[in-house]
């Protein structure tokens, strides 16, 4: 298998992680007044003997500690597929500039969001986990503010991986553009496009 080829598997498997990961975390907290709604007497009996809002607060805190755990491993793991894929398209795009430059940014955006800013979200959403909703006023409101940096470089990391996947399927090897002519599949250089290959 080509090393194009492994670069555009890696880049489909990254974008579709991520899309994966954002569903799984809106699941395990949308999921918890559904739980709480079940019909099941035994449930409903344990809830009132609990009461509601202790069951729910701790069905919160359940599913936000597991999304903190998926997420923990994740970054991690998207730190290995950037290092792995920078290798890869070194070879794939034999070291085009533009590539390498994104894919960097890529890695330093991961680096950031893991070693800043997702400490901040852990820290300060554990702290509000069983905080009654009128109290920790500034708390929350600088839970929100890192907590949409976070979803912001989650944007950044999916716009990236597009950018890099479409010169990856627009260009071959060495930035040559790959374009169809009379049927043909010709590839065109980008700095001299009297130069063509066929």
């Amino acid at each position: 298998m080509s090393s194009r080829r492994i670069a555009v598997f890696l880049l489909g498997f990254w974008l579709g992680c991520t899309v994966f990961m954002g569903w799984v975390a809106t699941h395990n907290l949308g999921s918890v007044d559904p739980i709480l709604k079940q019909s099941d007497r035994q449930l409903q009996r344990e809830i009132k003997d609990i009461g509601y809002d202790r069951v729910k607060a701790l069905l919160r805190f359940e599913a936000a500690e597991l999304n903190r755990h998926y997420f923990y491993y994740w970054e991690w793991m998207q730190i290995l597929l950037a290092i792995i894929a920078l290798v890869v398209l070194l070879d794939a795009t034999s070291g085009n500039k533009f590539t390498m430059l994104v894919m960097v940014g890529m890695l330093l955006v991961i680096v950031v969001q893991h070693f800043l800013v997702e400490p901040a979200v852990v820290e300060l959403g554990r702290g509000l986990d069983f905080a009654p909703p009128d109290q920790m006023v500034d708390e929350r409101r600088a839970f929100r503010t890192f907590h949409a940096y976070y979803s912001g470089i989650e944007l950044i990391k999916i716009v990236l991986i597009g950018v890099i996947s479409m010169r990856m399927l627009m260009h071959g090897s060495s930035g040559k553009r790959r374009r169809r002519t009379g049927g043909k599949l010709d590839v065109v250089d980008h700095t001299d496009h009297g130069e063509v290959d066929r």
